[in-house]
């Protein structure tokens, strides 16, 4: 059976998932080798704990702040940013997690058709980590699995160096938008995987 790789991200307003920490505000997820299968939503978060750098990051793409652009309160680049009312307006505009992760849920079955999917991220770890708790939480079940390819890891890999960082490809800051930054990654992905086949074809070359 092929494996199809989901590039995912996540933004949220702590370091650590559940209902008694921190919670996951946004999160995108694309099939790695078909741009056009995506899947994206912003979410009413679970408590109003938060962490005012965490939050400063992860309010930066959030589309349901679109209208609010130009006011320092809502602009997290700004001195005068307050992380209460990115909350109050995720709690008006954002889906209930319930019904979002069910639909994700649904979302992976239909991608799993053609074959086993595997999640992959920039840290793994930590984007894993939060998309296993939600879809635990509302699905009972994670349809990713639990197992996963950290992107940054497969590039130091590729280049036989432990200290190489995926970011060399980019040049200035990412979005911060989840669905946005899955792209990025998924387009990252590719690359690295392309030059592990040129490593791998070097390699029998000299066999």
């Amino acid at each position: 059976m092929s494996i199809i790789y989901i590039s995912g991200d996540v933004e949220t307003t702590g370091p650590t998932p559940g209902t008694d920490f921190y919670s996951m505000i946004a999160f995108g997820m694309v099939v790695v080798d078909d741009p056009s299968m995506t899947f994206y939503r912003e979410l009413k978060p679970l408590n109003r704990q938060y962490v005012p750098e965490a939050l400063r990051v992860g309010a930066k793409g959030l589309e349901c702040l679109a209208q609010y652009k130009g006011i320092p309160e809502y602009d997290p680049t700004h001195v005068a940013f307050e992380p209460e009312r990115v909350l109050d307006v995720l709690e008006s505009k954002g889906s209930d997690p319930a019904k979002a992760m069910r639909e994700a849920y649904e979302w992976v079955e239909f991608v799993k058709q053609n074959g086993k999917v595997r999640y992959c991220a920039r840290p793994v770890m930590f984007d894993g980590a939060f998309m296993n708790h939600y879809f635990i939480k509302f699905c009972m079940e994670n349809p990713l699995g639990h197992s996963g390819e950290d992107i940054n890891s497969l590039y130091r890999g590729s280049k036989g160096d432990e200290n190489a960082s995926i970011s060399e490809f980019h040049q200035g800051e990412i979005p911060h938008n989840a669905l946005q930054d899955a792209i990025i990654q998924a387009a990252d992905f590719r690359r690295v995987r392309e030059e592990m086949e040129k490593n791998a074809a070097v390699r029998k070359m000299f066999k």
